[in-house]
């Protein structure tokens, strides 16, 4: 199974004329499940299945959404702390797959909210979601012990250990709580040390006993502000106590997409 997240720089509203370039991207990745950022309701991947948080919402316009999921499989809802910037789906029966749960989020910047009057301290939404996510996948995971998880989509912080962009004491509070629920993340690697321009704050994590088989794959251009990752998982093996599938993560950058 390939899972991909990319955020689309709001580009359902402003510099329109992206979304068909940025389409052909998601399609050159043949990804089985993605988590959009920033996206758009209007903004359809043919032969999958949608679920998108409150559309709408501050900052976004009618019809922008903080997550669209688009999977392959049919996701019944699940509930979240935060709808509007999370979203959340299970599975049903799959034949040959273990039932799937795919939570995607946006985690804010630093100054999310500071511009209205009476508005939140600079990093303080960040830190609400952070503390949020964690808490709805360490419920999840309780919950439905026997699932697989993946939680992806646009953290605002690099976890690779280097200086970039978000809190310290939140990423290791956040990699800590993840890692207690029994989660793994796919994206620690510094891609600024592997030719990339710019580390990435857009991240997968999986149930810890998943194999990840391939990636991360990530690509970047003029398309988005943001890097794309995408990772490919064995699902097979996913209640195997055998976790030696986590060697030789195959990290590949992607030479930069068209600009046009």
């Amino acid at each position: 199974m390939r899972i991909a997240t990319w955020n689309l720089d709001r580009s359902g509203v402003r510099n329109k004329a992206r979304w068909p370039s940025q389409l052909a991207e998601i399609e050159r990745h043949q990804a089985d499940v993605w988590v959009l950022t920033e996206a758009h309701q209007s903004q359809v991947l043919s032969g999958k299945y949608p679920r998108f948080t409150s559309a709408g919402t501050d900052p976004y316009l009618t019809q922008e959404c903080a997550v669209a999921l688009w999977s392959r499989w049919d996701l019944r809802g699940l509930a979240v702390t935060d709808p509007r910037l999370s979203a959340c789906g299970v599975t049903e029966d799959v034949p040959g797959q273990p039932r799937l749960i795919v939570y995607g989020t946006v985690i804010p910047y630093a100054g999310d909210g500071t511009n209205t009057p009476g508005g939140p301290a600079r990093w303080q939404r960040h830190r609400e979601a952070s503390s949020a996510v964690a808490a709805d996948c360490r419920r999840l995971r309780q919950k439905f012990p026997d699932h697989v998880m993946v939680l992806a989509g646009d953290f605002n912080m690099n976890l690779d250990g280097t200086r970039w962009y978000g809190l310290q004491d939140v990423k290791r509070q956040i990699r800590s709580d993840l890692e207690g629920a029994r989660m793994k993340c796919c994206t620690l690697q510094d891609m600024r040390s592997q030719g990339m321009p710019r580390a990435n704050v857009d991240h997968i994590w999986v149930s810890d006993d998943v194999a990840q088989i391939g990636g991360p794959a990530v690509w970047f251009g003029k398309l988005s502000d943001h890097n794309g990752v995408s990772v490919e998982l064995d699902l097979a093996g996913s209640t195997s106590l055998n976790n030696s599938g986590f060697t030789g993560h195959d990290l590949r950058i992607q030479r930069p997409y068209p600009s046009g």
